[in-house]
């Protein structure tokens, strides 16, 4: 009999963009593979199409007591009714209220993914050892197995202790398809250099302080071409207001969520990521497989994946003063600086961060994980 696996995530998105390629593996390795989530008509076509079960459970992606007992509840039903041999659960949110359920369920293997720890600098001291508490208690009581995509995280996890059953996270990483961005290379000889930013239009992304930081360059010759979806009402409103304010509104495309991201890429010069918290941000991998150099900020994650000063630039979270001149810099280096920091930033890419390697350890784990006794 087939072995079943189901992967519990918030949102489809991350199923769609982070989750797929090792589902698809599962299966070609002889596993059912399913994905529970809020519900996302459009996702949920895509994966069953694929021959993936898409169970819908309403997961909210804020704390919310009564929002989270009902999740719970309702993903235990259905945890009850698609009997997976492994649950498998991705985010803070995800893990949260997927752990739990799987828990209350009982027969079944329960791994976590670490896409970031919730606690991060600059929270309250209550909220953060409030998150690290909640991460211990999960880890410790509801989780076989715990992996991570960033080496500080293992780190984090080591130093306060947040293992599952006695043992500490296992580093994984993260990965795209290498040859699938490098072969969207184009000439980038461009009389306007074309900047992309890949993110969700939410403000943990920074995204104020990267328009305040063009109004400071808005000397410079410069194009923006900002992709992602809008995840809090209003808010591309609220960066299209700023745009305005700053006179730099017909310098910026807003393209929302795409699925050409690596031909957008092959056309781009400049990465740009402000992020103020991060796992290991794929958008980097990806603009980095491309060929495409960055420049971020010094927060988990980025700093993993950016080298500063040989593959981009990093700098301090939400200082906008501080990236307006990390863009100049990057705007005005010569043509042969750019083309070795192009270059660093595709052998990077093909070094550490190849998705075939990523996955074959998740498959290991997956082996690992139905061992245990």
């Amino acid at each position: 009999m087939q072995k079943r696996i189901l992967h519990v995530m918030a949102i489809g998105t991350t199923a769609k963009h982070l989750i797929l390629p090792q589902a698809r593996r599962a299966q070609q390795q002889g596993y059912t593979v399913g994905f529970a989530f809020s519900a996302e008509r459009e996702v949920t076509t895509e994966l069953q199409a694929e021959g993936f079960d898409v169970l819908h459970v309403d997961i909210a992606r804020t704390v919310s007591l009564w929002k989270d007992y009902r999740a719970v509840k309702q993903l235990v039903a259905l945890i009850e009714q698609w009997k997976p041999d492994i649950v498998h659960t991705h985010t803070s949110k995800g893990g949260a209220v997927g752990r739990i359920a799987a828990k209350l369920y009982g027969c079944t293997k329960i791994i976590h993914t670490v896409h970031g720890f919730p606690f991060i600098a600059g929270q309250s001291l209550g909220l953060y050892w409030a998150y690290v508490a909640i991460e211990m208690v999960l880890a410790k009581f509801c989780t076989d197995m715990l992996l991570s995509q960033s080496s500080e995280d293992v780190a984090i996890g080591k130093k306060y202790g947040i293992c599952a059953r006695g043992k500490m996270l296992t580093h994984i990483g993260n990965g795209v398809d290498i040859e699938r961005f490098r072969k969207q290379r184009q000439s980038v000889n461009l009389a306007i250099p074309l900047l992309i930013t890949v993110a969700r239009l939410t403000p943990e992304k920074g995204l104020i302080e990267l328009l305040q930081a063009l109004n400071v360059v808005k000397d410079l010759a410069w194009h923006l071409q900002l992709v992602g979806s809008e995840e809090v009402l209003g808010y591309k409103t609220v960066l299209e207001t700023h745009a305005c304010t700053y006179g730099i509104r017909d310098r910026i495309e807003f393209l929302g969520p795409r699925d050409d991201v690596d031909v957008l890429l092959g056309g781009a010069k400049w990465k740009i990521l402000p992020s103020c918290r991060e796992g290991v941000p794929r958008s980097l991998i990806e603009a980095h497989a491309t060929g495409v150099p960055a420049v971020t900020t010094n927060v988990r994650g980025c700093r993993e994946v950016v080298y500063d000063g040989v593959t981009g630039f990093i700098v301090p979270p939400r200082d906008s003063l501080a990236l307006a001149n990390a863009l100049r810099r990057a705007l005005t280096i010569s043509s042969e600086q750019y083309s070795a920091m192009s270059q660093a930033a595709s052998s990077r890419a093909q070094m550490f961060f190849d998705e075939e390697v990523v996955v074959g350890r998740i498959m290991s784990a997956y082996e690992s994980v139905m061992a245990q006794t």
